[in-house]
């Protein structure tokens, strides 16, 4: 699964929202619900797909830059750079990498108490996974950088 660039024009544009949480059980209504916007298109006949909390302009027809892994044959775009209108979207790899640290900084501390640790364990691994998605995001930036849309 590694990292792929593709640049070209926009086809097959389509939007989708996805939520996903719970409703609490209480007659407070406590939960948590949260949505997401999912865009699927193509480019040079490739699907790309990418999921974003805060909705971006592309349409059929935009030129585009695009990078992300690819699995089963999908590129899952961290980053897109919509050439037709001058806006990239995606790519914030400061932004992750500074919550992923204090998150695994809070982590190391919980391990080393004795409730803590119970806490502190499984949120290290999980530090470690983000860490993991921050470097996606680095490798796409790179990668989009260096591509130059066919028009």
């Amino acid at each position: 699964m590694g990292i792929k660039a593709l640049s070209g024009e926009v086809s097959h544009m389509s939007e989708s929202t996805h939520t996903s949480g719970t409703t609490g059980n209480s007659s407070i209504g406590q939960g948590k619900i949260s949505s997401k916007q999912v865009y699927s298109f193509r480019v040079k006949g490739k699907p790309v797909t990418c999921a974003s909390k805060n909705a971006f302009s592309i349409g059929d027809g935009d030129f585009v830059a695009c990078a992300g892994p690819e699995k089963n044959g999908v590129i899952d775009a961290k980053i897109i750079r919509n050439d037709t209108t001058g806006v990239t979207y995606g790519g914030n790899v400061t932004e992750q990498f500074v919550w992923t640290t204090i998150l695994l900084l809070l982590s190391i501390g919980a391990i080393f108490t004795y409730i803590g640790a119970l806490i502190g364990v499984p949120v290290f691994f999980v530090c470690l996974y983000l860490y993991y998605l921050t470097y996606q995001t680095s490798e796409s930036k790179k990668a989009l950088l260096s591509q130059v849309v066919e028009t």
